[in-house]
């Protein structure tokens, strides 16, 4: 039985927290004349009915803020996906290093730091953005 699928195009404007779906349409056309001359917004095409399965396995990977790899290690389930990040505790030596702990679906172990650099990286910028870098 072969499986149809549709494709429709959302109008989406803002970014992180401010981000949104203004309209859904059939059509590009049709979104691009909702649009009109608006610089603010973006036609992002989402494919219903289809199925993306998750990578194979959950990982958890503890990185530090400069981005160096402390462990590794395959997870036999997990339920979400996170990231948490941990300054030093108020007694540790002066030069310890801030931490990012974070578990993702990957295919590989390869897959998992390179999602987990990607969301260090954001971190980063986020937090520079939101004047918090230390």
């Amino acid at each position: 039985m072969k499986h149809e699928t549709v494709t429709v195009y959302a109008v989406s404007s803002g970014e992180y927290s401010d981000y949104g779906i203004e309209a859904v349409f059939s059509t590009k056309e049709n979104a691009k004349s909702y649009i009109g001359d608006r610089s603010c917004c973006d036609i992002e095409e989402w494919v219903l009915d289809a199925w993306v399965p998750k990578a194979d396995a959950a990982w958890e990977v503890d990185m530090t803020l400069e981005g160096d790899v402390v462990k590794v290690k395959k997870l036999s389930h997990a339920d979400d996906s996170y990231l948490r990040y941990w300054p030093p505790a108020p007694f540790a030596p002066p030069n310890a290093p801030h931490m990012l702990y974070m578990k993702m679906w990957a295919d590989d172990e390869n897959g998992a730091v390179k999602i987990a650099n990607e969301r260090r990286i954001a971190f980063l910028l986020k937090r520079d953005a939101e004047g918090g870098a230390s």
